[in-house]
């Protein structure tokens, strides 16, 4: 009896902050037709403020939210949504429908500012506010509205097994260090499908700034990971996945896919203040419809190493991969290579390695191509190319590359390196008439007007009998 006793003390502290709270209570019916915004306000309102765990558990069902529903941030709390099959809908695009409380309009209620202990802060002025919640919300559709979930100056949150469907925007991640985007489907957005930038990035984005000291530094979203998702565009100039002033983020195992995107992936690295990198792995881009909608399927700025690993890429149009300021980019595993090039604008050297070009029969027919365009391929299964590129190119290669579809003097020349070589010999003059060229890779240059002028880069291999 004792032992009971004292377990039951011991476990006392726990009980009284893991506390669980359901919209029903507060007057929220689903499938009623009625608008429940105010019964997850009352809800949120009446999250204690000593509670470091609380749970949030909704009914199957569609929840009618015809205003911004703002939940409270408190120092080092978990919260928990349990959304199981939940709907959260609103009407167009004119509100949020859940945000953070910390970005309350200007004139917001007392109550409310009380709900972020004391720390409410207008979005149009740069006070400070340091929360680190965690977030966990899994298994809630949402639909319509603005931004249907924005995260602001969170640590270690996850959102998984959720949907997003005909909103502007699906997640807004500000200062969300760390977060996890999983398992989730985004369909039928107008703006972007996935945005996670620093607090001093609406200078670029047009959005609210959120500072965390005054100069507004430290504010990243960093060492974020998106995986297993899929992204569908129903209208063209969209952006899937965006970044700004954030760094280590990978993207994996997603699809990206539908009416054409302005870019698939936009990442922008500028005002960084770690180690700028960017990681892209296993990733398939397949797009029809109009192709002057696209810029580029993948847009990097300002990294200084980007990784792109098993990319799929089903779209023979505009730029496949356009780097600009970048120091080093490493293409490897990337089994179709549709057209379009790669751009590089300032930026540093480009490795190519292990790409092939063998694939399904199927999918070299010309049916199953956009506009019946069958694909350029990177290079030849058994060989690596590793070159790299300056800004301007100045030589032509005087060597037959018709059977490529290319003139002889469209074909660069500025190639430091050549298949089969070790790293030691990158120095080495290279001697044209010893290799052949085994593939040509469109590769741009935007030029002093910021026109993009394709060139082509070609792939070498040492003929048979040459000495290295």
């Amino acid at each position: 009896m004792n032992k009971i006793i004292a377990f039951l003390l011991c476990s006392l502290p726990f009980l009284m902050h893991a506390q669980t709270f359901r919209p029903e209570d507060y007057g929220a019916k689903v499938n009623d037709g009625k608008d429940d915004s105010e019964a997850f306000q009352k809800m949120f309102d009446d999250f204690p403020s000593d509670s470091r765990r609380v749970t949030v558990e909704l009914q199957t069902g569609v929840y009618n939210i015809l205003s911004t529903i703002y939940y409270p941030k408190y120092n080092d709390r978990t919260t928990l949504i349990i959304g199981n099959n939940a709907t959260l809908k609103a009407r167009g695009f004119e509100y949020d429908i859940l945000v953070p409380g910390s970005t309350l309009p200007a004139g917001a209620s007392s109550r409310k500012a009380k709900l972020i202990r004391g720390a409410y802060r207008d979005v149009a002025v740069n006070q400070a506010l340091t929360d680190n919640d965690r977030l966990t919300i899994r298994d809630v559709r949402f639909e319509g509205g603005k931004t249907q979930l924005r995260m602001v100056s969170t640590y270690l949150s996850v959102v998984e097994q959720c949907q997003f469907v005909g909103g502007y925007r699906a997640i807004d991640g500000i200062f969300a260090l760390q977060t996890t985007i999983r398992d989730c489907w985004i369909n039928s957005f107008t703006g972007e499908g996935i945005l996670l930038r620093s607090g001093e990035s609406d200078a670029i984005t047009g959005e609210p700034a959120w500072f965390t000291n005054a100069t507004g530094s430290n504010s990243q979203s960093n060492i974020c990971t998106i995986s297993n998702c899929r992204v569908f565009a129903n209208v063209p100039g969209t952006i899937g996945i965006r970044s700004y002033s954030s760094s280590n983020i990978t993207v994996e195992n997603t699809v990206i896919e539908g009416a054409v995107m302005k870019h698939a992936i936009h990442m922008d690295s500028r005002k960084s203040t770690t180690v700028v990198s960017v990681y892209l792995r296993n990733i398939h881009l397949e797009f029809g419809g109009d192709k002057s909608a696209c810029e580029s399927l993948i847009y990097l700025r300002g990294f200084a190493t980007a990784e792109l690993e098993n990319i799929y890429s089903q779209f023979a149009a505009a730029p496949q991969v356009h780097a600009k300021d970048c120091a080093r980019i490493f293409v490897t595993h990337w089994p179709y290579y549709p057209g379009g090039g790669f751009v590089t604008e300032y930026s540093g050297r480009w490795w190519f390695d292990n790409n092939w070009n063998m694939a399904a029969e199927d999918y070299r027919a010309p049916e199953f191509w956009n506009n019946g365009e069958i694909p350029w391929y990177v290079c030849h299964r058994e060989n690596d190319a590793i070159f790299e590129v300056d800004h301007g190119f100045n030589n032509g290669l005087s060597s037959n590359g018709s059977e490529f579809g290319v003139s002889d003097d469209r074909i660069v020349t500025n190639v430091q390196s050549v298949l089969n070589t070790d790293f030691h010999e990158l120095d080495k003059a290279i001697k044209l008439d010893d290799y052949d060229i085994i593939q040509v890779i469109p590769f741009g240059m935007v030029d002093e007007n910021g026109k993009v002028v394709t060139n082509y880069i070609p792939i070498l291999k040492k003929k048979k009998g040459k000495k290295d």
